[in-house]
């Protein structure tokens, strides 16, 4: 590894503030990191409500928007490491309403990039996301170029890296900026095998897929998301570093929906495809992720796409 000096953050005195803490990929970071760290502060508007997750002793939780500015850097204050996870969840929904990404994503970063400068707070992680790369049927590494997001998502996850490497450079922010798959497991509200489920549970003898079902993608773990992200904190950023985290393999939407019924224990189910390359517009048909660069930290993905979708399916049939 260039920069390979395996010498980056320490978690064992941080105080951690966490955006989006209480959402479905929070609440994981939370778990795991309650017995590492010197305290966590989550701060989180609670668009969805809480996900059931009981917090431990030294976790604080305060109900917040990060687009008002004071606010958010009032609730930072003492932190020494910033997880900024808040964003919006609704792609399909801002791809018809911008604003709800620029305004939840760009703008609500820049604010935290300021409330991080003010509190001298000089360590950073950042979720993007895959929508940055585009729709090309590449393998994207994270060295590949030109970026071309198609939805407002992709492009206000594009600009919030674009200010981070800013502020990073300018203000001495060490970040480290990741790019994970499909997210998918415990305690998730939104998405595919969301959507199947619900829709089964009120139709069981038919499933409506948006696209041909042929839409390919990598689906990961929300677990080995969490532990991506902790191997990547032995490396130092110099003073950004970016990271995919996928699975190493993909999977169809048509395969998604086969293990969705089969954990429901349904059978006959008529698939009705709203035909299209895509989803809906904004929506990308194929996605490859190169994870070999976070593999270099000493981690692995502990699960293959199917069985990501599987954990995932037999959480939500569990908890509807």
């Amino acid at each position: 590894m260039s920069r390979g000096k395996m010498v980056g953050l320490d978690l064992r005195e941080a105080r951690v503030f966490i955006t989006g803490g209480a959402g479905f990929i929070g609440s994981h970071f939370v778990e795991e990191l309650a017995g590492k760290v010197n305290g966590i502060t989550i701060y989180d508007k609670l668009t969805y409500g809480p996900t059931g997750f009981e917090y431990p002793p030294n976790v604080k939780l305060i109900k917040g928007d990060l687009r008002s500015e004071q606010h958010v850097s009032k609730a930072m204050s003492g932190s020494t490491l910033v997880i900024h996870l808040a964003a919006n969840s609704d792609i399909a929904r801002s791809a018809r309403e911008p604003d709800i990404d620029f305004i939840n994503g760009q703008v609500s970063t820049y604010n935290v990039l300021k409330a991080v400068r003010s509190n001298d707070i000089h360590s950073l992680i950042y979720f993007s996301g895959s929508g940055v790369y585009g729709d090309k049927a590449e393998y994207y590494e994270e060295t590949s170029g030109p970026l071309l997001p198609v939805s407002p998502y992709g492009a206000s996850k594009l600009g919030s890296q674009a200010w981070i490497s800013a502020f990073a450079n300018l203000y001495d922010i060490q970040s480290w900026i990741f790019r994970p798959a499909n997210v998918v497991g415990e305690r998730q509200r939104h998405g595919v095998v969301f959507d199947f489920v619900r829709k089964l549970r009120t139709n069981p003898s038919k499933l409506e897929i948006h696209g041909n079902g042929k839409q390919t993608k990598s689906y990961v773990y929300v677990k080995d998301v969490v532990s991506g992200v902790l191997s990547a904190l032995k490396v130092k950023p110099d003073p950004v570093e970016i990271y995919n985290i996928s699975s190493n393999d993909v999977i169809t939407v048509d395969e998604i929906a086969d293990i969705v019924v089969k954990e429901m224990n349904l059978s006959g189910v008529e698939y009705v495809h709203q035909g299209g390359k895509v989803g809906w517009k904004g929506d990308v048909s194929v996605i490859r992720l190169s994870n070999k660069k976070l593999k270099g930290t000493g981690w692995s993905p502990s699960l293959s796409s199917a069985e990501s979708i599987k954990k995932a399916a037999a959480w939500l049939v569990s908890h509807s």
